[in-house]
C-alpha cells in the first residue's frame, strides 16, 4: 500500500554546531535538544527586546538621549543587533571549573568539588549577557579518567547539581571530547601565548612562568 503522506524528510546526522555531539540535525546544523534550547532562547532575547524598545521609547520622548544611549548599548551587549530587531548569536567562552569558579586546593577524588568562589556566580552571569558560558572541566573528560564512552554523564550531571545548587544559571557543561570551540578560554593554569602578535618574545615570556 503507498503512503499517501508523501516523502518523509529524514534529518541530517553530524556534529551539532553547538554541543558537537553527533545527532540527528535539525534548524540551522542543531541536534534537537540544542535546537530547542536555541529556539527558547530567541523568545526570551526577543521578550527583552519587547521591554528594550519600550524603555527607549519612553527615555527619548522624555529628551532623556543619555539614558536612550545607555539602554541601547545594553541592547547590542545582550546579543541584539544595534537596529534593535534582529538576534545576534552569542559566542562561546569557555570557563575551568576547579581554581577558577570553585575551590581547589589539591585533588580529594572524583566526586568532590569545592565551595564556589565569591564573586563566580556574578562573574558568570555578566559574561553570560554577552556569551554562551560553556564549563570546560577535566572532570568530564572519558580519556583522562580512563572511562567507557557515556560513562562521565553521571560526573556531567553531579557538576550541573552543583551549578544549580550555588546559583549558576546561565551556563552549560561540556559533555563532549576535546576541546569546545570558543571565543575565549579562561582557566586558572592557563598562560597567552600569542607569538602572531608579540613575536618571539612572546615565547620567552612564558618560558619564564614555567621554567
Amino acid at each position: 500500500m503507498r503512503d499517501s503522506r508523501g516523502p518523509v524528510e529524514v534529518p541530517l546526522t553530524a556534529k551539532c554546531a553547538d554541543c558537537h555531539q553527533v545527532a540527528a540535525l535539525y534548524g540551522d546544523g542543531r541536534c534537537k535538544s540544542c535546537a530547542e534550547k536555541y529556539q527558547e532562547l530567541q523568545g526570551r532575547l526577543k521578550k527583552e527586546l519587547d521591554h528594550i524598545n519600550e524603555m527607549r521609547g519612553k527615555c527619548q520622548k522624555k529628551g532623556e538621549e543619555s539614558l536612550a544611549k545607555f539602554i541601547q548599548d545594553k541592547c547590542e551587549e545582550m546579543g541584539l543587533s544595534a537596529d534593535g530587531e534582529t538576534v545576534i548569536e552569542k559566542m562561546n567562552v569557555i570557563v575551568d571549573l576547579d581554581g577558577v569558579l570553585a575551590y581547589f586546593d589539591e585533588w580529594h577524588g572524583i566526586d568532590h568539588i569545592g565551595d564556589p568562589i565569591p564573586g563566580a556566580q556574578e562573574f558568570v552571569e555578566a559574561l553570560a549577557v554577552k556569551y554562551n558560558v560553556i564549563i570546560f572541566t577535566t572532570r568530564t573528560s572519558t580519556t583522562v579518567n580512563k572511562m567507557e564512552p557515556n560513562m562521565h554523564l553521571p560526573l556531567v550531571s553531579k557538576i550541573i547539581d552543583w551549578l544549580e545548587k550555588h546559583g549558576f544559571k546561565k551556563c552549560s557543561v561540556w559533555a563532549g571530547e576535546g576541546k569546545p570551540i570558543g571565543q575565549y578560554y579562561i582557566d586558572d593554569r592557563a598562560i597567552p601565548c600569542v607569538p602572531q602578535k608579540d613575536g618571539r618574545s612572546a615565547y620567552w615570556k612564558v618560558l619564564l612562568d614555567v621554567i
